[in-house]
């Protein structure tokens, strides 16, 4: 009996000694950009030292094109630079009173120019891609 527990204790030793140096896999670094990126929910890159991520739609209620609207609607966007997060609205929006396109960090501008795609009035939603200008 003394013998197995020795045996036990053993293997379980070898068990532990073996994950002690096993590192946890490194999140990857987003690529390093200036100029347009066209990112989807969730997705970042960096530029001028500052990571930059679309984290989601806010509001879309723009005009489906196979549609005629009385208004052109609005679509709006949060992002993320570092631990900051803007809302930004989609240029040719119905902007508002406070609504901006741009957000600027330190030496960073990053302005969004679309959101694709634009809205249909039947069938499944695309995902969305925002379309950021990055410098």
């Amino acid at each position: 009996m003394l013998r197995l527990a020795a045996l036990f204790m053993f293997l379980v030793s070898l068990t532990g000694a073996g994950c002690a140096g096993a590192e946890p896999a490194a999140t990857p670094a987003p690529a390093e950009v200036s100029g347009t990126v066209r990112l989807t929910p969730g997705e970042s890159v960096a530029s001028a030292g500052h990571v930059v991520r679309f984290v989601e739609v806010v509001e879309d209620s723009r005009c489906p094109q196979d549609v005629t609207c009385v208004t052109e609607g609005v679509a709006r966007i949060r992002i993320a630079v570092d631990d900051q997060t803007a809302v930004l609205t989609v240029p040719g929006s119905r902007p508002t009173d406070g609504d901006r396109s741009t957000v600027t960090v330190g030496r960073l501008t990053v302005a969004v120019t679309g959101l694709e795609p634009v809205p249909v009035s039947s069938g499944p939603r695309e995902a969305p891609v925002a379309v950021i200008d990055v410098r």
